[in-house]
């Protein structure tokens, strides 16, 4: 199971997230694209329950800095900008864990599972 090396909300009120090579465009994504907007993050776990359960295909879109594409087995995340991080892939199963622990840094009146 993947984890973060470190979630956590900055001295500026941000949040952040670390993870060790080669997971680090997947903190860059929850920084960069899901953002501190719980909206984002249960849209992002309906759409891998959706598709896990197989009501969805996939999911392939670019945010504002990522290429993520969600499949029913794996998901994985690049950088549109830089190479100075491969891309990282990782289970759907996994990465709707880490959205799960994203939601509840950034709304920490989520107590439910949105799925």
């Amino acid at each position: 199971m993947i984890s973060a090396k470190k979630m956590y909300i900055d001295e500026d009120g941000y949040p952040r997230a670390e993870f060790e090579f080669p997971y680090e465009n997947l903190g860059r994504y929850l920084i960069d694209d899901v953002q501190n907007n719980p909206n984002v993050c249960r849209e992002l776990i309906q759409d891998c329950d959706d598709i896990m359960n197989g009501r969805s295909e996939n999911l392939d879109g670019v945010g504002n800095a990522h290429h993520l594409v969600i499949s029913q087995d794996d998901v994985r995340v690049a950088c549109e900008f830089s190479d100075d991080y491969p891309p990282c892939t990782l289970s759907t199963g996994e990465f709707r864990q880490i959205l799960l622990a994203w939601l509840h840094l950034i709304d920490p009146d989520a107590n439910e599972d949105p799925g």
